[in-house]
């Protein structure tokens, strides 16, 4: 079954995921799902590393990370934004 026809299919998307998270938290990843723009969580989440790790790198490739970004984070946040596929 290609994989378009199989998560085209709302049931099939939901355990998909559903697995996939198991098994990431399995391995120690934490595991954030929204249901509406994902943009603020991601937003907010690279906020909250950089001040654990007094570092973070965000990668992505939406502008509006980027605006959320600057909306939100202090001046003195360490806070890189990487462009996808535009690396070094």
């Amino acid at each position: 079954m290609p994989q378009e026809h199989f998560l085209s299919n709302d049931c099939n998307k939901e355990r998909f995921i559903a697995m996939l998270s198991v098994k990431l938290e399995s391995e120690g990843f934490l595991v954030k799902q929204v249901t509406e723009d994902p943009d603020h969580l991601i937003v907010t989440s690279v906020i909250v590393a950089a001040e654990e790790h007094k570092c973070a790198i965000l990668v992505g490739d939406d502008i509006d990370l980027l605006i959320i970004l600057t909306a939100l984070a202090s001046p003195s946040a360490n806070i890189f934004f990487l462009i996808k596929g535009k690396g070094i």
